[in-house]
């Protein structure tokens, strides 16, 4: 059975390399996860229960922020860029714009 998946995993065919991409994904998906617990679980038994909570409550503020700015904020780059493709200044000066939008909320995020 082993062999059988390992074949179906190897295979040329765009169904194999779909699987094996997958589940290269979803290995990679949770060792990041188990990794975050594990850097919680020592992070709550290194420092003070107060502070963990405010770090913990910073840590969701900012993804929650980042939920709600970076798929907008990459769509809208795009859309910019390519209808002033014509207008090479135009375009550096909306990048310039957005990457400075970007480090703003960064540095927003850092500060909560």
């Amino acid at each position: 059975m082993i062999k059988k998946l390992r074949q179906r995993f190897m295979a040329p065919t765009t169904e194999g390399s779909f699987l094996k991409n997958s589940a290269i994904v979803a290995i990679g998906f949770t060792l990041a996860r188990v990794l975050g617990i594990g850097f919680s679980f020592a992070l709550a038994g290194v420092i003070h229960p107060d502070t963990y909570g405010y770090i913990q409550y910073s840590i969701s503020l900012a993804l929650i922020l980042a939920i709600v700015t970076m798929p907008f904020a990459q769509h809208l780059l795009a859309r910019l860029i390519s209808v002033h493709s014509e207008d090479q200044q135009k375009s550096e000066e909306i990048a310039t714009n957005f990457y400075v939008a970007m480090v703003g909320l960064f540095v927003a995020t850092l500060v909560v």
